[in-house]
């Protein structure tokens, strides 16, 4: 299971599981997959060059408009060949 923190203090914060959240450190282009992997650590990116064969990555949402993201993670872990 993924989720999204909402905060520095889940308690108080919570985590998001399935969702759209907005924030202005999301630039990524309209439309674009959302990864999460071993290079980013947690973080999202939409740029799997920096991968090599035999990485996996997960699908973790897309971006939607500006400033914001659908966050729903997929059980897919896509392998780069």
């Amino acid at each position: 299971m993924l989720g999204f923190a909402l905060g520095n203090n889940p308690s108080t914060n919570g985590i998001l599981l399935r969702g759209y959240v907005r924030s202005s450190i999301f630039t990524f282009a309209i439309g674009v997959p959302l990864y999460v992997g071993r290079i980013t650590a947690g973080l999202l990116t939409s740029n799997l060059s920096g991968y090599v064969a035999n990485d996996y990555v997960r699908v973790v949402g897309y971006m939607v408009s500006t400033n914001t993201i659908y966050f729903n993670p997929d059980n897919t872990w896509v392998l780069k060949a």
